[in-house]
């Protein structure tokens, strides 16, 4: 995740404004992140036109847009300088990004229902930011839902990366000279208060094997909350050509695929192999499914809770304990890390179609025998 986000009330103004489409027009996200790759090198068109346009004894919010522009340029001793600390230096003067984004209509902020421009420019700053604009790359997944940020990707080798990131904010009544009006606080107004967004985060990282595990995990909560026959299953090749296919890896399973030896186990993951549902655990008889996460022993179990799936890990200050006969679970508590509602499903099945990694021949073979079941 980045290392700054924009929270959920600032990001349904951005959306609601249309500013969103703006910035990820593909010839704006391409100038956007350019500037975000290699900082003021990019920038020094924008750097001459602030002072062309920035007369003297001007006195405006488009005075001041320029001016923090200018500010940022007098910050940057070096290149190297900026490239150590540069989202903190883009969140600490959002002019640039922001102007880039949106030009002059910075001005027009209470239209797009910010309470100050500098709200603006901040909201719009960390979006991009958080959307990684700078990353040509094309390894991460991420939706949101509500306050609820969700990200799915791999690296290069193919090793699994699931981040969840909580973006509520904090909505406030400010005064104004007629009447109160609602703004927000972005996570707080302190640089602070957004770096690495205030500890909000959960995430699971585990070694590529792991990919059939969530795979299958998604799609035994499905089945178990009555979705089993969604479009996202049933027609999965276009669930995935819908956000544009699929992302390898530089490996060879990638390039040549696997052995095709595999079947009997997908029968013994798919068919048999359980995961935890609540009011169900005590037909638990074989081990459940489960992530390794890490490079340790700490496992996460994927748990259908309601409505939602939950992916749960040991912990003595945890309140889930799990009713079940089997003696791996007894006198044990859980925690909850990373939560799907029930909305989420669809996102998390094309994500994981996206970066399934490392042999995607195993993808049609685990959805056929599980709709066969």
């Amino acid at each position: 995740m980045a290392e700054y986000d924009c929270p959920a009330p600032a990001y349904k103004r951005l959306v609601s404004s249309g500013i969103v489409n703006r910035i990820l027009e593909k010839r704006k996200r391409d100038e956007i992140g350019k500037i975000m790759l290699y900082g003021p090198e990019d920038a020094r068109e924008i750097f001459a036109k602030a002072r062309d346009k920035l007369e003297p004894i001007e006195v405006s919010e488009r005075a001041e847009i320029f001016k923090e522009i200018l500010d940022l340029e007098s910050a940057v001793d070096d290149r190297n300088c900026f490239a150590s600390e540069k989202n903190k230096m883009f969140m600490k003067f959002p002019a640039l990004l922001a102007y880039v984004a949106v030009g002059e209509d910075l001005t027009r902020f209470e239209e797009f229902g910010f309470p100050s421009r500098q709200s603006l420019e901040r909201a719009i700053t960390s979006f991009c930011i958080g959307e990684n604009l700078w990353n040509g790359s094309d390894r991460d997944y991420s939706w949101r839902n509500g306050k609820m940020k969700n990200s799915i990707n791999h690296d290069v080798h193919g090793d699994v990366y699931i981040g969840q990131i909580n973006l509520a904010g904090r909505e406030r009544k400010f005064p104004t000279l007629f009447e109160e009006q609602k703004g927000f606080e972005l996570l707080g107004l302190e640089l602070d208060d957004y770096k690495d967004c205030a500890g909000l985060h959960e995430g699971i990282g585990a070694d590529y094997n792991y990919w059939e595990t969530f795979l299958i995990s998604a799609l035994k909560w499905a089945e178990a909350i009555g979705k089993k026959n969604i479009p996202e299953i049933t027609d999965w090749k276009r669930a995935l050509a819908s956000i544009g296919g699929g992302v390898g890896t530089h490996t060879s399973e990638c390039e040549f695929g696997g052995s095709g030896s595999d079947d009997w186990r997908f029968d013994m993951e798919v068919k048999e192999t359980p995961i935890l549902i609540q009011g169900r655990e005590s037909e638990v008889k074989l081990f459940p499914h489960c992530i390794k996460r890490g490079y340790g022993d700490d496992l996460v179990y994927p748990y259908v809770i309601g409505n939602e799936l939950h992916f749960i890990c040991k912990s003595a200050e945890g309140n889930i304990e799990i009713p079940s006969r089997a003696e791996m679970f007894n006198g044990v508590k859980f925690k909850s890390g990373v939560v799907y509602q029930e909305s989420d499903l669809p996102e998390v099945l094309k994500g994981t179609y996206k970066y399934f990694a490392r042999d995607r021949s195993a993808i049609p073979k685990i959805i056929d025998k599980f709709l066969r079941g």
